[in-house]
């Protein structure tokens, strides 16, 4: 019996001596893990180094919507210190959303790259979570070193294991849970293809993949079309009719419609006995029943219903709750207004840092002690000679700064000020006016503040704060020549003007293929990442659905296959084509030129002599590599070359405002507004007299 309880003792040990022997190989990932690594994922190209005696960095990452945390997830950090450290005063210190994990001394023993595996508590992880490294360091008795500093390896990851929830089925959630936004996956999208289709659910499908894919951009989406619900794979999208989509019938008894055949075509009931309107919309969100994937429906009785379910469900700001919804009324957009560009400095000439979408920005008491600030304009903005004038609203922290410490504000690298810190009492509010050269402004421009001289010994997390009320005072004109290719690159300009492209049709063949249905799909997907708006509001039509009384009004972006259809000359009178080229006849072409109803708008045309041709020059002309290499009115184009060139001289588009430039030069000579105001005073007193004299001249009464 002795031996035998030995042997159990020993085989308990054994299998525990991972646990206390030297550290085991990483795993492999198995399902319900997940590796979120800090360079990857995270876009951490180079070490976060904390420099100096206390110091601290923060790094964001997401849980995806379906995750539910469980016991297992843990941090891999990699990192190391300077040299002769003092341990017994060195820790570097790791929290969770606020809660500490772990305080690691800094010693010689993880002086080189160390890794470290600390337990991530799954109650503490969310969906949105900062992890926050903080260091208090010294250097030894015998430390030469110039500096001590901790630097975090990006080679760090975290290691999540979860439960797979349910998907939540709520449209207000929307373009999740079909693409989740907080995913470091991929983000695959399936499209059913519809049997037929109207030009109303060519539009409905197009506006609902641009604005999903805007919702979730930069991070690209993968499109993939499918000709059976079974055959999706991933989250699947269903846009038509019950004609267009006759799959749909698979699919009433877990949504709240049912299909009823009629004589010509089968129409939607709602399960609650209601009768589907015509031009009613409908929109349900289901799974199928042996799978999670869920499936966003968008239907109606016609095609004006499927549009109407669309619009309101990609443009309406109001969130819109359940998984089911009837549109019986249609929703009006209100189009952007011209050059209101999301990231970029509003089109007035005044505005403050809250109108950039800024609140108070801290200039942290770590790293480069510097907050950047982008104040980028379209690129057909030009700045006034003079005017320009910034007052940035400065909240210092409240301990007392050495006498060396100052505030650099730079434009474009350029120094504009330096303020003495030591002037300013400590937990104030100083407002600093700054005058801005007019030379260094560009198009894209970034204002950095940046804070110089010796740091306090202790317990800061920002020097001071940047406010919200800062005002910027920008005078310009806007000035372009057109038509120009090369301008395309800025976010689609000119047809971008109103960024939403609220005023822009897409142009397809008359007959739609399989084929046009995809390079549509995927013209929107891009437009969806490259555009600066939070919403896409354009048009879809056939060649022989264009009315003319849009013709005037809209900017168009024809898909154009030499084989199918009218010629251009037929759909866009006195088209000028592209020189012939014997080596290039094959090549796909695109072509700006101003439109022939309307000297404002511009028709951008992607040309190709066959439908997949046409298909991968949208992919050519829409990457971010060719975009750069366009210029001139038209170019023949290849997956890595454009031939480019100018048809006819281009013409110079402007908007002046006469108010603007009399504001910034009475702002600049303000000291001549009293000489102004007395020779205008004098002017009208003379005035008047002169004309009381002629008046009673006749009176026979002279006024002296």
């Amino acid at each position: 019996m002795v031996l035998k309880g030995v042997a159990v003792l020993f085989s308990i040990l054994f299998s525990l001596r991972p646990l206390w022997g030297q550290p085991s190989s990483q795993p492999t990932s198995p399902p319900g893990h997940y590796e979120i690594r800090f360079q990857d994922h995270l876009k951490i190209p180079s070490d976060l180094k904390l420099s100096g005696t206390i110091n601290s960095e923060s790094v964001l990452f997401n849980c995806e919507s379906r995750w539910k945390p469980v016991q297992g997830s843990r941090l891999h950090l990699f990192f190391q210190h300077s040299p002769d450290l003092d341990g017994g005063r060195s820790f570097l210190s790791i929290t969770l959303n606020y809660g500490i994990l772990r305080s690691l001394r800094l010693d010689e023993q993880n002086e080189k790259l160390t890794e470290v595996v600390i337990g991530l508590p799954p109650e503490v992880l969310k969906q949105k979570n900062e992890l926050a490294f903080s260091v208090e360091q010294f250097p030894s008795t015998r430390s030469t070193a110039a500096e001590v500093w901790t630097a975090i390896s990006p080679r760090s990851s975290l290691w999540i294991q979860y439960e797979e929830k349910q998907p939540q089925m709520d449209l207000r959630l929307l373009p999740s849970p079909l693409l989740d936004p907080y995913s470091y996956r991929p983000k695959k999208l399936s499209l059913l293809l519809p049997e037929s289709v109207s030009t109303e659910t060519l539009e409905a499908t197009a506006l609902l993949v641009g604005n999903f894919s805007n919702r979730v951009s930069p991070a690209p989406v993968l499109l993939n079309l499918v000709n059976t619900i079974q055959s999706a794979r991933d989250p699947l999208l269903i846009v038509g009719t019950p004609g267009e989509q006759p799959q749909l019938r698979a699919l009433q008894s877990r949504s709240s419609f049912v299909l009823q055949d009629r004589p010509h075509k089968a129409s939607i009931q709602l399960a609650s006995g209601d009768t589907l309107g015509e031009s009613d919309g409908l929109v349900a969100l289901t799974t199928r029943a042996e799978e999670v994937n869920p499936i966003l429906i968008v239907t109606g009785n016609s095609g004006a219903g499927v549009l109407r379910a669309a619009r309101n469900l990609s443009l309406a700001d109001a969130g819109t709750s359940g998984n089911f919804v009837w549109f019986s009324q249609e929703f009006t957009w209100v189009p952007r207004k011209p050059r209101v560009w999301k990231g970029y400095v509003p089109p007035g000439n005044r505005f403050t840092l809250e109108e950039l979408g800024f609140k108070a920005l801290k200039i942290p008491s770590q790293n480069d002690l510097a907050v950047s600030i982008p104040l980028n304009a379209p690129p057909d903005v030009r700045f006034l000679d003079y005017g320009h004038q910034m007052i940035l609203a400065f909240k210092l922290g409240s301990n007392h700064f050495s006498p060396d410490s100052h505030l650099e504000v730079r434009l474009n690298q350029a120094l504009l000020e330096s303020l003495e810190v030591q002037k300013m009492s400590p937990g104030s509010v100083v407002s600093v006016p700054i005058l801005v050269p007019s030379q260094l402004l560009k198009s894209q421009n970034l204002l950095k503040i940046v804070w110089r001289g010796s740091l306090p010994e202790r317990g800061l997390d920002a020097l001071c704060w940047l406010l919200p009320n800062s005002e910027f005072y920008l005078p310009r004109d806007f000035r372009s020549m057109l038509p120009d290719l090369g301008l395309l690159q800025f976010g689609l300009y000119p047809f971008s003007l109103r960024a939403d492209l609220s005023d822009t049709t897409i142009l397809l063949p008359a007959q739609i293929s399989e084929g046009i249905f995809s390079i549509l799909i995927d013209l929107s997907n891009m437009l969806g990442r490259m555009l600066p708006t939070d919403q896409l509001a354009f048009q879809v039509k056939r060649v022989a659905d264009l009315a003319d009384s849009q013709k005037a009004t809209s900017h168009f972006i024809s898909l154009h296959v030499d084989s199918v259809g009218p010629p251009l000359q037929k759909i866009f009178p006195n088209w000028k084509f592209i020189p012939w080229v014997e080596t290039l006849k094959n090549w796909p072409a695109v072509q700006e030129t101003v439109s022939p109803w309307n000297p404002q708008k511009y028709v951008l045309n992607i040309t190709a002599n066959s439908v997949a041709a046409l298909q991968q020059a949208v992919r050519n002309c829409f990457s971010e590599g060719s975009l750069r290499q366009l210029k001139g009115e038209a170019a023949y184009v290849t997956s890595n070359q454009a031939v480019c060139f100018n048809l006819s001289s281009r013409k110079t588009i402007q908007e002046y405002s006469y108010l603007t430039h009399v504001d910034a030069w009475l702002r600049v000579n303000w000291m001549a507004l009293p000489i102004i105001l007395t020779v205008v005073s004098g002017v009208l007193f003379v005035g008047l007299r002169l004309a009381l004299n002629h008046y009673k001249s006749s009176k026979g009464v002279t006024y002296f």
